[in-house]
């Protein structure tokens, strides 16, 4: 049998649904009778842009002045300002930015620059064969000083010190253990080997 959905107000002023399809929709505007609107406010950095606002007598006024209506704040990712932002998790309205980088980048491949660019480069050549000649440069420098150096050994006697390296006769859990503990390791436990490394 179905439950009867029943309706219980989330926190961050939405009507939620809990039934057999939980749901969250609406404004909390919607359910006190007003229509929501968004929160006018004198800057960008005014807090009453991100609160739940709705319209009372033809004003839109936030949701903290009303008093028929519970204290909200907008979600993070609300547009705000009259679509002109968003509400960041800070409850703070951020200005949506029409010059960010993609965008420059965008209207510079298409635009103008990129042809500018391939014009100055036509007439200097030498200044592009000279970047392509200091980026090639500087490539193998990194190469050379960044990679890791292997030296070889030489047959004149130029060998590493020696080392000892543990060999296990058996794996028992004696042996096992005495590995976790080198101190405590003796040549009764384990065969010794030299070797070079």
């Amino acid at each position: 049998m179905l439950k009867q959905h029943r309706a219980i107000w989330k926190r961050h002023s939405t009507n939620f649904r809990q039934g057999t399809v939980p749901e969250c929709s609406g404004s909390i505007c919607l359910a006190h009778g007003r229509e929501p609107c968004y929160c006018p406010a004198s800057d960008w950095k005014d807090v009453q842009l991100c609160q739940v606002c709705c319209m009372d007598d033809g004003v839109c006024k936030s949701s903290y002045v009303l008093d028929d209506i519970p204290d909200a704040a907008a979600l993070p990712g609300t547009p705000c300002n009259d679509l002109k932002g968003y509400c960041d998790i800070f409850r703070i309205c951020r200005e949506v930015d029409p010059s960010g980088p993609l965008s420059m980048l965008s209207r510079f491949l298409t635009g103008d620059g990129f042809s500018k660019v391939l014009d100055y480069l036509s007439k200097h050549w030498y200044i592009g064969l000279a970047g392509g000649l200091v980026l090639i440069i500087v490539i193998v420098l990194m190469f050379k000083f960044c990679s890791k150096s292997h030296k070889l050994l030489d047959d004149d006697g130029d060998r590493p010190p020696k080392r000892r390296i543990l060999a296990f006769a058996h794996n028992t859990p004696r042996q096992i253990s005495a590995l976790g503990n080198r101190n405590r390791v003796t040549p009764t436990d384990v065969n010794m080997v030299d070797t070079y490394m």
